[in-house]
């Protein structure tokens, strides 16, 4: 089995020509240990001399008290998932007292547990959940390292590392900052690599620091002939020898081994053999060398060729076929042979050995002896994830024990968070190929697995999977699983079908899975005009069957209200609905949330923000406390459009910038949407327009109705009312089609209407406003009402237009809205300014003031402002001092210090460093002008000066 041991290397006693290198790595082990994490990326060629670099930063740490944990690739650990970050972790935990193990494990480091334990989780369809947990549970493991005492992780022969190894090192990377933690991997160029992109990533990082060490010139090569050779070399000689290895000490070291056993004197007549010699050095020292070995020596080596380094020598004895005794004295005679480093762990000198033996065996050997490693490996107690590394270099040839060993690394693989090398594993399954009986299985797993990393592909596998069940109602995961892949994809035609057929068979069997499928075929259609009819009548044949309870009623209800309040028709049964789906349970059910959502989406058109508000929260908290972060990022994006509509625009902020992991496109589009609004009324309209600048990559046309509506206010007032005309338009048709009337959804006709006013055509413009407010009134949330009732009142103008102005500001006055109130408070005040009665102008519009300050509508803010200018007096200057001056992420850190959570607690609820968390609460006191997180509490709920 792999130990998590790495030795030291051993090496020339000269270090020659990195005087530069040793400087650099020196002075980021000074910084780490002041507590400034860093990455040093050491980048080379094989043999260049990386290995002995990270070999003196090892040896250098260990003199000034860091903790070293130490990590080497192999060819063979690009198949073993999270293999790298096991050799880092793995043993130390294990060595650790049991308090100290608990305390390197705890709090949000325990998301990482099930990667060092025997027996992880069962497998999850969330597996890019469990990535990301993991992700983030290992950078918290290696922070509690870094707590207890200065820490230095290496990782040499990054090269071969595994996927989910190097996107958690790219992860850590990225969080280094105030941690005593330095960073040290040493890579071959990333086009030599097995992940090319990510090792490129890494040596991109704009904050590491890349070493390349050179090649040894002539006078290095004399000091290593004169040192290895016992004698003084003639200058050509050494020229030679430069020539010959390129400077490569590697190379060079076995050249002059090559030599000295030849017996060559380090002459100018030797110069020729030297230089012939040369490309042929490493793999003529192996040969020569084992020719002088008994066969037993032979067959070890090949055995540990194929097992890879720091393999227990009882493991290679294994696959050599012979005894221990015998194992240990070959081991040995390698050992002095110089082409082991040691006999146990079984380790070579250096890869390109290892590279040299393996060409020389040919592949049908290899494949053979990848097979049997497989066997031993888990007859010794390996995991199944190390046998599959080895089960993935042979071919196809319809092998059970392939296809079972592979089936369980992957089901391992998805629960420790490394979807990645479960869909690698369960591809070479499905190539093997399984048995018939056992080919259904396989794909399924191999579906949810690709789930979290590539739907279109997920959904093919799965489209196979229900294709192959004789009735697919006896197989509702796979179903579920199929539906959530065609949502994914935005394409829900091709699972219309069977949904409909397999929810309809089991509807008197399983009434509570009939209606969970019933709510993923509604949420599966309801942004695609050409299931408008479907998702009605299915939405009524699941109300008439019954929806008292269970969490497919509740789901069902969640998708009536969403239903109701896009009709526009009663309030009174989103509400209904709304709570019912509440009580159910169903948005703390980690399989569903996401798909229960459309609650307190509902909640919010209906004008109930504050429980809108409070059931959104809910959801967040139970996607923290599963981490759980495409329903986290969800319900944050749900709970800011709330504290959009509420006029809380750094609240919104706030929660729609926690929403940037989903990678779903229509999840996407309406995050930009969301983002850009805000953005919009901050006053940040360029900003705004960068964010709405992306194309879009949805198909199903619904998930683009707020973005078209957000680009069309962005084009609106930037002065184009002609492009943004041609959006709201396009909204329009698209919610037609959908069988949206509801303006709370999207009030399109009144920014239709003003983009027509901008445009000279009044008539056209009243047209749309007056249909519009009869809209809203019959759906009669105030909110809705005094947008259509001031885009009216624009429109109309003189005394009508201000009447209708008014009854906005009364509508607006008495709700939740508070930006809305204060745009028509703005707009009020400017018709009378223009009207002649500028008192009450003023009065009016230094309310808008204020309350668009409190909202932080900066935009609107200044709008007002110049409407009071134009009426002869000051304009309302606002001290941008205490609350109003913290930025949205310094609100939410602030707020959770507030409520008694440590540094640490806040950044593993965001996600983010302590250092992060610190440097927000630094800013905030001082702008609070505050000294402690004591005071924070009566700070956060003081008011804001503002002057006349």
């Amino acid at each position: 089995m792999l130990t998590n041991e790495i030795t030291e290397t051993p090496a020339p006693a000269l270090l020659l020509e990195r005087e530069a290198e040793m400087a650099a790595l020196e002075a980021m082990l000074g910084a780490a240990s002041a507590g400034d994490g860093r990455l040093v990326v050491v980048e080379g060629t094989a043999g260049i001399g990386k290995t002995r670099l990270l070999a003196e930063a090892r040896a250098r740490a260990a003199t000034v008290a860091f903790e070293v944990l130490t990590a080497r690739g192999g060819e063979l650990e690009g198949q073993f998932a999270f293999g790298i970050v096991r050799q880092l972790f793995e043993a130390p935990l294990a060595a650790a007292a049991a308090e100290v193990r608990a305390e390197l494990l705890a709090d949000a480091a325990g998301l990482s547990g099930g990667l060092f334990a025997s027996a992880p989780a069962a497998a999850s369809a969330e597996g890019a959940e469990s990535s990301f947990a993991m992700l983030h549970g290992l950078y918290w493991l290696a922070a509690n390292f870094a707590s207890r005492k200065p820490t230095l992780l290496v990782v040499d022969d990054l090269h071969w590392a595994d996927e989910p190894s190097m996107r958690w090192l790219l992860f850590l990377a990225r969080r280094l900052e105030g941690l005593p933690l330095l960073l040290v991997v040493g890579t071959r160029p990333a086009a030599q690599a097995n992940a090319p992109a990510l090792v490129a990533e890494l040596l991109a990082d704009p904050v590491g620091v890349v070493i390349r060490p050179g090649s040894l010139g002539q006078d290095s090569a004399a000091a290593l002939a004169r040192e290895r050779l016992g004698v003084e070399p003639d200058e050509v000689f050494s020229a030679a020898l430069q020539t010959g290895s390129g400077g490569n000490p590697l190379y060079l070291v076995a050249l002059l081994d090559a030599l000295a056993k030849d017996g060559a004197a380090p002459t100018a007549e030797q110069a020729a053999h030297v230089l012939e010699l040369g490309p042929r050095a490493v793999s003529y020292g192996v040969q020569t060398r084992l020719a002088r070995l008994p066969s037993a020596a032979s067959d070890l080596l090949r055995a540990a060729a194929i097992l890879g380094d720091r393999t227990e020598l009882p493991l290679v004895s294994t696959l050599s076929g012979l005894d221990m005794t015998a194992a240990l004295a070959a081991a040995s005679a390698l050992v002095r042979s110089d082409l082991l480093r040691q006999e146990t762990p079984v380790e070579f000198m250096h890869p390109v050995i290892r590279t040299a033996v393996l060409k020389d065996m040919g592949a049908a050997e290899q494949v053979r002896g990848h097979r049997r490693a497989a066997e031993a490996l888990l007859e010794a107690g390996a995991p199944p994830e190390q046998a599959a590394a080895h089960l993935a270099q042979t071919v196809p040839a319809h092998d059970s024990f392939v296809v079972a060993t592979l089936r369980r690394a992957a089901e391992r693989s998805l629960a420790q968070g490394a979807p990645e090398a479960a869909v690698t594993y369960l591809r070479r399954a499905l190539e093997e190929p399984p048995q018939p009986s056992e080919r259904l299985e396989v794909l399924h797993e191999l579906g949810v697995a690709e789930l979290n990393s590539n739907a279109t592909e997920a959904a093919e596998h799965l489209r196979q999977a229900v294709a192959a069940l004789t009735d697919a109602a006896e197989r509702p995961d796979i179903l579920l699983a199929y539906s959530h892949a065609l949502i994914a994809i935005d394409q829900p035609n091709d699972a219309i079908g069977v949904l409909k057929r397999t929810s309809d068979r089991i509807r008197d069997i399983d009434r509570d899975l009939h209606l969970r499928l019933e709510a993923r075929l509604v949420v599966g259609t309801q942004f695609e005009p050409a299931f408008r009819q479907l998702r009605a009548e299915r939405l009524e044949a699941a109300h008439l069957g019954g929806l008292e309870s269970g969490i497919g009623a509740g789901l069902v209800l969640a998708q009536w209200a969403i239903e109701e309040a896009r009709r526009g028709v009663s309030r009174e049964r989103v509400i209904e609905y709304a709570g019912r789906a509440f009580a159910s349970g169903a948005l703390v059910e980690m399989d569903e949330l996401l798909f229960a959502l459309n609650g307190p989406f509902a909640l919010a058109l209906a004008g109930e923000v504050d429980e809108a508000a409070r059931e959104s929260t809910a959801a967040i908290a139970a996607a923290q406390r599963h981490s759980h972060i495409l329903n986290l990022s969800v319900s944050y994006m749900i709970r800011g459009s709330v504290r959009w509509a509420r006029g809380d625009l750094r609240g919104a902020e706030e929660d729609v910038r926690m929403g940037e992991f989903v990678e779903w496109p229509g999840v996407q589009a309406v995050r930009a949407a969301y983002l850009a609004d805000i953005l919009l009324e901050q006053g940040e309209t360029g900003e705004a327009k960068e964010v709405l600048d992306h194309p879009l990559a949805v198909g199903a046309s619904g998930f683009t109705v707020h973005f078209l509506q957000t680009r069309g206010r962005v084009r609106l007032e930037t002065g184009r009312p002609e492009e943004a005309l041609a959006d709201f338009l396009e909204v329009g048709s698209i919610t037609e089609a959908l069988g949206v009337e509801n303006p709370a959804y999207a009030p399109w006709r009144s920014q239709a209407a003003l983009s027509l006013r901008r445009l000279d055509r009044q008539s056209e413009a009243s047209e749309l406003a007056v249909a519009e407010l009869e809209l809203s009134r019959r759906w009669g949330a105030a909110r809705t009402v005094g947008i259509s009732l001031r885009a009216l009142g624009l429109i109309d103008g003189g005394h009508p237009g201000q009447e209708l102005l008014r009854e906005a500001v009364d509508v607006l006055a008495g709700s939740p809205a508070r930006l809305e109130h204060a745009r028509a408070l703005t707009d009020l005040g400017a018709a009378l300014r223009r009207g002649g009665s500028r008192s009450e102008a003023r009065q009016l519009l230094r309310q808008g003031v204020e309350l668009a300050h409190q909202c932080g509508a900066t935009a609107l803010v200044t709008r007002a402002n110049e409407e009071l200018a134009a009426t002869g007096a000051h304009p309302r200057t606002i001290l941008l001092s205490g609350l109003d001056a913290l930025t949205a992420s310094e609100r939410r850190v602030a707020h959770m210090a507030a409520e008694d959570l440590s540094n640490k607690e806040i950044a593993q609820s965001l996600f983010v460093t302590v250092k992060t968390v610190e440097q927000h609460l630094g800013r905030v006191y001082r702008k609070l002008a505050i000294s402690s997180r004591r005071e924070l509490g009566a700070a956060l709920g003081a008011g804001t000066e503002l002057k006349t």
